[in-house]
């Protein structure tokens, strides 16, 4: 299986795919579509993961120092 980005919008008979959208597909289906039209697909790569995880022990997720106190 192979990872498309739709980068402009596809159309043939029933099938339609807009721009931005990510599709899994076989071999076969990707070589086609990159063959039918050049232009419209590229591979999908997945996201860097970006800074780090921020979890305390127990799953809690963190607060930041800068948030607002609340005095009780």
């Amino acid at each position: 299986m192979r990872r498309l980005k739709v980068v402009s919008d596809y159309r043939a008979g029933a099938v339609q795919y807009s721009a931005g959208e990510v599709l899994e597909v076989d071999e076969s289906r990707a070589a086609f579509l990159f063959r039918d039209a050049p232009g419209c697909f590229d591979e999908a790569v997945k996201a860097a993961p970006t800074g780090k995880d921020r979890r305390a022990r127990g799953g809690r997720t963190r607060k930041s120092a800068g948030g607002p106190r609340v005095v009780t």
